[in-house]
């Protein structure tokens, strides 16, 4: 994946060499990244019109070394501070004789019931929480699903219906998918009761995160059913959506890290944090507790 500048600049700033970093992720060429830039995903061009936070306008060559430079050597240095292994799931494949699952929340589907399923729990301590929550999981040779059955008391604490707005300062599930576990680089989507999507691509380099959040990937299917005890997510992620995943369609046996996240916030002033796999804190970017996601037959 490629980052690359287009705007003009002066005769020096053409004379630069480029330099190729973190593996191709981003390539800075003879002069600093200026904001709009084409973002060459998947085969389509994806416009940035606002820069990453935290640079500003402006990613300097020498801003974009150091970013990298902590890339190499942060994950190595935060791994050893998980009191416990992360979690590993194996997901199962969805039977050829089995029909799809129709993207509308209704998890009552034949498909489901050939699903992994696990809990979602307290992500600092594992307690269970007071509202629970249950992950499901399935796959086939063009998509990964997933699903969130999620207790509630009733009462929505959603109002945002803008794609792309701050849905994690309300009530939401998250799914933050790194697909060749670098730990480095991964997708965050949200999905809030109200059915609105964020979707963006994060470099964590444990003390700075940089979030491209005006990545949209229009194929991701999503969709809300609210019920009296609480509200489900039922979601289709393609696989060709992936376009770091390091083999479309994903075989057998293949592994990729991830986490499974709900923000409740029936206590305003607490808010009920729950994980699949724990981060043993309140932070869900802590990408050394991703769990591992095993492609299963």
């Amino acid at each position: 994946m490629l980052v690359r500048s287009h705007q003009q600049a002066d005769a020096a700033q053409e004379s630069k060499k480029g330099e190729e970093l973190n593996e191709g992720l981003l390539r800075i060429i003879t002069r600093p990244l200026r904001f709009p830039v084409d973002f060459p995903y998947n085969g389509r061009r994806t416009a940035f019109p606002s820069p990453p936070h935290p640079y500003g306008k402006s990613l300097s060559v020498s801003h974009a070394l150091g970013i990298v430079a902590r890339l190499a050597v942060g994950i190595a240095a935060r791994a050893d501070g998980l009191p416990k292994e992360p979690l590993s799931i194996v997901c199962p494949r969805l039977p050829a004789s089995v029909p799809l699952p129709v993207i509308d929340g209704d998890l009552s589907d034949p498909a489901w019931s050939h699903a992994v399923h696990a809990p979602l729990l307290n992500t600092a301590t594992t307690q269970s929480p007071v509202l629970p929550t249950r992950l499901s999981l399935l796959w086939d040779d063009a998509n990964l699903y997933a699903a969130f059955d999620c207790a509630d008391d009733g009462n929505v604490n959603a109002t945002m219906t803008q794609h792309d707005a701050n849905l994690w300062e309300e009530e939401v599930v998250e799914l933050f998918i790194d697909t060749d576990g670098n730990l480095r680089t991964y997708y965050e989507f949200q999905v809030n009761p109200l059915n609105t999507f964020f979707d963006a691509y994060l470099i964590n380099s444990g003390s700075k995160r940089w979030l491209l959040r005006d990545l949209d990937l229009d194929e991701i299917e999503h969709a809300v059913a609210t019920h009296e005890k609480g509200w489900r997510v039922e979601m289709k992620m393609p696989f060709e959506e992936f376009g770091e995943c390091p083999r479309i369609p994903p075989v057998v046996g293949d592994k990729w890290r991830v986490n499974f996240y709900r923000i409740d916030r029936n206590d305003p002033k607490r808010p009920e944090l729950t994980s699949w796999s724990p981060t043993w804190n309140r932070n869900y970017h802590r990408t050394e507790a991703f769990g591992t996601l095993v492609f299963g037959d």
